[in-house]
C-alpha cells in the first residue's frame, strides 16, 4: 500500500475523503488501508456512517425547503383570488345598491 498515493498531500487528501464520503470508488481505498492499518476500519465505518447521514439530511432538508416555498407560493396565489373574488363581488353588489337607489340620497327604498 503506498499511502502517499492517497494521503500524501493536503489536496490528496481531501480528493480521498471526498470519495470516501460520496461512496464513490471508497471499498478500493478503504481495503488497502485497513489491510495496513486495521484499526482504520473504525475510522472509515465512522466517516461513511457520518459523512452519509449528513448528505442525506441536506438532500432532505433542500427537498422540504422547495416544498415549503411551494405551499407559500399556492397559498400567495390562492389568497390574491380570493381577495379579487372579493373585490369583483363587492363592485356588483355596489352596482347594484346604486340602481336600487333610485332617489341618489344613499338609501335603498323599499317598494
Amino acid at each position: 500500500f503506498n499511502n502517499r498515493e492517497y494521503f500524501g498531500s493536503a489536496s490528496r487528501s481531501f480528493l480521498t475523503l471526498v470519495q470516501v464520503a460520496t461512496m464513490s470508488q471508497w471499498g478500493d481505498i478503504a481495503r488497502r488501508v485497513v489491510l495496513v492499518y486495521p484499526v482504520a476500519s473504525l475510522f472509515f465505518l465512522y466517516f461513511v456512517l457520518a459523512t452519509g447521514h449528513g448528505l442525506v439530511t441536506c438532500v432532505a432538508a433542500n427537498i422540504v425547503q422547495a416544498a415549503l416555498h411551494s405551499v407559500r407560493m399556492d397559498e400567495a396565489r390562492r389568497e390574491a383570488e380570493e381577495r379579487e373574488e372579493r373585490r369583483v363581488v363587492g363592485d356588483k353588489i355596489l352596482t347594484l345598491l346604486r340602481r336600487a337607489d333610485s332617489a341618489g340620497d344613499g338609501f335603498v327604498q323599499a317598494a
